[in-house]
C-alpha cells in the first residue's frame, strides 16, 4: 500500500531523460525521498538506521532513500555501475535494498561481482555485457540486500510480463560529506545526480564526459573522506 502511494505521486518520479538513458543504458523509473513523504517508509529508514549504525559503529546517516520499478514489458534496466565514485570518498556507504515482490531472472536478478568495491575500477564497454566474477542473485519478497556502494551491480532488462520493484534506503558514514556521494560510476563514464550542473536536456538532471571532474568547493574535502 504505502508502496503504491508513492508510484502514485508522479512529484516523486526522476523526469525521465533520454540523455541518461542513451548515455548509461539506463532507464527504470526511479522516485526520491520516499521517506519524506510516506510514514511507512519513515519507520522504515529508522528501522534500517539501527541496523546501518550497526555496520558503520554507530555513525550512520541517510544519504539517500529511493524506490526504482522497471516496468514489465518496457525492457527497462539497470547497467553496470558503482553508486558512488571510490575516488572521491573513504569512508564506507551502504545501500539496503529491500524486495517487496519476488523477482524472476527475466524480470530481473540482481547481478554484483564480489570483492569490487575494494579498490577495483570499473572496466568500460557495455552496460549488460558479462562481468568476470559476477554473482546473480533471484531476490524474494521480503528479502534486505546490503550493497556496499562502491560494488560493481546491476539489473538486466525486464522483457518480461511482471514489474520488477526495489526499495533502496542509502547509508553514509557521518564522516563522509555527501557532496562528494553524489557522482556514480557507469561503464561509459560518470554521472552526477545532483543536478548542480546546467544540462543541455530539459529536465535533465545527468552528466557525460571522460574527462569530466567533480571539484568540491573544498578540495581538501576529499583527503577528508
Amino acid at each position: 500500500k504505502a508502496m503504491n502511494e508513492i508510484l502514485k505521486d508522479q512529484s516523486l518520479m526522476c523526469p525521465p531523460c533520454e540523455k541518461f538513458k542513451k548515455d548509461f543504458q539506463s532507464d527504470s523509473y526511479t522516485y526520491v525521498n520516499i521517506h519524506e513523504k510516506n510514514d511507512t517508509f519513515q519507520t522504515l529508514k529508522k528501522t534500517l538506521e539501527k541496523v546501518a549504525n550497526q555496520v558503520l559503529n554507530d555513525k550512520a546517516k541517510l544519504l539517500a532513500s529511493l524506490i526504482q520499478h522497471n516496468h514489465s514489458g518496457k525492457n527497462q534496466g539497470i547497467a553496470w555501475h558503482q553508486d558512488i565514485d571510490p575516488s572521491l570518498v573513504k569512508f564506507e556507504a551502504y545501500n539496503f535494498i529491500i524486495y517487496p515482490e519476488d523477482c524472476y531472472e527475466k524480470s530481473g536478478p540482481l547481478y554484483f561481482v564480489p570483492g569490487s568495491h575494494l579498490g577495483k575500477k570499473l572496466p568500460p564497454g557495455d552496460g549488460y555485457d558479462h562481468l568476470p566474477g559476477q554473482v546473480m542473485i533471484i531476490p524474494k519478497a521480503g528479502d534486505l540486500i546490503i550493497l556496499n556502494c562502491k560494488t560493481f551491480h546491476s539489473v538486466p532488462r525486464n522483457n518480461s510480463n511482471i514489474s520488477r520493484f526495489s526499495i533502496n534506503m542509502r547509508f553514509r558514514h557521518t564522516s563522509s560529506n555527501p557532496e562528494l556521494l553524489t557522482v556514480g560510476i557507469y561503464r561509459t563514464g560518470r554521472c552526477d545526480y545532483s543536478g548542480k550542473i546546467n544540462f543541455d536536456d530539459d529536465n535533465a538532471k545527468w552528466f557525460l564526459s571522460d574527462s569530466f571532474k567533480y571539484q568540491p568547493a573544498n578540495i581538501n574535502l576529499i583527503k577528508e573522506c
